[in-house]
């Protein structure tokens, strides 16, 4: 008499794969990124200043005014 052979109708599991290994940070980071130095960009002041006159509609105001106040705004948050 034959051996019946057992057929699974279930898929065949595919083989696990293997991660990489995650890189660490090392322990030891330069001292620049432990005490970073802020400092604010002309593109920061007029992303701020162009904001401000995006909220009054696109319309109107005094972009010098703007400006300063977008650049007195980013100072004090350094402080």
């Amino acid at each position: 008499m034959a051996k019946k052979l057992h057929t699974s109708t279930a898929a065949p599991q595919a083989a696990p794969k293997h991660r990489r290994p995650r890189t660490s940070v090392p322990k030891s980071a330069p001292e620049a990124s432990q005490n970073p130095v802020h400092t604010i960009t002309n593109d920061d002041i007029a992303t701020l200043a162009f904001s401000y006159w995006e909220r009054r509609g696109c319309q109107g105001g005094n972009p010098q005014q703007d400006w300063a106040r977008a650049e007195e705004e980013l100072n004090s948050l350094l402080r």
